[in-house]
């Protein structure tokens, strides 16, 4: 995918590199408003003098229909760049089991 990497994934947590998150103070505000909300992620680590975001997750939450909608709609309205079955590649093979 352009402008993002998955830097590590395991179980619990998926760490991405996403280039326009690099000195970009109000997406990371951005990143926080929409997916701290959604149930099943526990913590977000935004880091964005690097570019880096690590979301730690509970799986059995996160994968209810409601949470991944809502992780849909919020990785659309922050990077609508991404296409959909990007961001379904991206999710089905990072989010696993504790």
């Amino acid at each position: 995918m352009d402008g993002f990497e998955v830097k590590e994934s395991g179980p619990g947590y998926l760490s991405l590199a996403i280039v326009k998150l690099k000195d970009n103070q109000e997406l990371a505000r951005e990143i926080e408003e929409r997916f701290a909300p959604i149930n099943g992620i526990d913590k977000l680590e935004i880091d964005p003098a690097e570019g880096g975001l690590t979301v730690f997750f509970n799986y059995r939450q996160i994968t209810s229909l409601f949470s991944l909608l809502a992780l849909k709609d919020a990785f659309a309205a922050v990077f609508p760049e991404m296409a959909l079955g990007e961001l379904t590649s991206l999710l089905s093979a990072n989010l696993r089991a504790k």
